[in-house]
């Protein structure tokens, strides 16, 4: 599995102080899955006591990580 984040990903990551670990983890053992009709997939997961939602896309390997929540 690949991941790209975006900038704006990126930037959410450091002001809620999330890792690359707590994202991989979430994405590999989501809680929760739901996807959009706009192809965005919502993965919902709980690393060190805090609730995270990713939202991202999926093409075969590559996943794009567009906001964190």
């Amino acid at each position: 599995m690949y991941i790209f984040l975006t900038d704006h990903a990126k930037d959410r990551m450091r002001i809620r102080g999330y890792t690359l670990a707590h994202i991989k983890y979430v994405l590999k053992y989501p809680t929760f899955v739901h996807k959009s009709i706009d192809n965005t997939i919502i993965a919902i997961g709980t690393v060190e006591n805090r609730k995270i939602r990713i939202v991202f896309t999926k093409i075969d390997k590559y996943i794009s990580v567009i906001t964190i929540i």
